[in-house]
């Protein structure tokens, strides 16, 4: 990818996060790149971090690239492409909240220290209104935490042959994403999915942050990890599953991996997975667009067997 922009001098870059991290673990020492025509390297497509681009612009800085020059975007293929997009030649603005307040009571608090930090999507496109709502699809306020509502003048009209998908996420030219986040002094946090959150020993989590801390250890395939939660009868709580693609074949090998993992994210998280299963390459389910297909994989895991419409 890198050889392809530098020979044809690309301007725009756009890339989902896992995809930032990738270049960088891939990148052989002695390697060199003229990347000095790209204006814009831009994070989208995923929960984007501020440590993906601290580390790429550190990386890759020899070669062209720029803090200013690393970008954010909300985007989504229902709105043709963005939604949201932070000022060129700008670093994206960084905030630093409490997680317990935004995860557990849905309120933006600003801290200075220990906190959570999340980069700014940027200000909504001309033309593009974004509203947060509640469960009952209620507009909330700015600072109030919830799922993530769009109306724009180039939104889908509906998913192919899927009316309950679409009756389901489009209501009055208004569509719901399924994306949670806020708004702070008009610009748009994503935080992740709906279907991304989990409760926990009553704590909310989301599961793409435990997957992040995780797919960087050594050992694990960047980008390939699943947190399963389920319901434990047994306790009548909820536990989770760490799911973990690796190359490592040995069993010496596999429990000092497993071993890392659990310690991992109880460090980061407070928390502990029921199970750490290992995995081959290429095992879990992805979008055409990199993202994870919880559904069909929690199905083929469980069961074995694949669902037709993640082939």
């Amino acid at each position: 990818l890198l050889e392809m922009i530098e020979q044809t001098k690309a301007t725009l870059v756009w890339m989902p996060n896992f995809a930032f991290q990738h270049l960088l673990r891939t990148r052989r020492p002695h390697e060199s790149f003229k990347l000095e025509s790209v204006r814009a390297w831009i994070n989208c497509s995923e929960p984007c971090a501020a440590k993906t681009i601290d580390d790429f612009a550190e990386g890759f800085g020899r070669d062209g690239v720029s803090p200013a020059k690393l970008q954010v975007c909300y985007a989504m293929a229902e709105t043709v492409f963005a939604i949201s997009q932070t000022r060129p030649g700008q670093p994206p603005t960084r905030l630093m909240v409490d997680a317990t307040a935004l995860r557990d009571q849905g309120q933006v608090v600003e801290c200075q220290s220990y906190g959570l930090t999340l980069l700014s999507n940027g200000q909504p496109l001309e033309g593009v209104e974004v509203i947060i709502v509640d469960e009952t699809r209620q507009k909330l306020d700015a600072d109030r935490f919830g799922e993530i509502a769009v109306r724009s003048p180039f939104l889908f009209s509906q998913y192919w042959e899927l009316p309950d998908q679409t009756a389901a996420r489009l209501d009055q030219n208004t569509y719901y994403t399924g994306d949670l986040g806020f708004i702070h002094e008009g610009e748009i946090y994503v935080l992740g999915r709906i279907d991304d959150q989990f409760t926990l020993a009553g704590r909310n989590f989301f599961a793409h942050e435990i997957e992040a801390v995780v797919s960087l250890m050594p050992g694990v395939k960047p980008g390939r990890t699943m947190v399963m939660p389920m319901a434990d009868p047994s306790t009548g709580t909820n536990v989770f599953i760490m799911v973990v693609e690796t190359e490592l074949t040995s069993d010496i090998d596999q429990k000092a991996l497993r071993r890392q993992i659990m310690t991992g994210i109880f460090d980061n998280a407070g928390i502990t997975p029921r199970e750490v299963r290992l995995i081959p390459p290429g095992t879990l389910l992805k979008s055409t667009a990199g993202k994870l297909n919880r559904a069909a994989n929690r199905q083929l895991l469980l069961t074995g067997n694949k669902p037709i419409e993640a082939m």
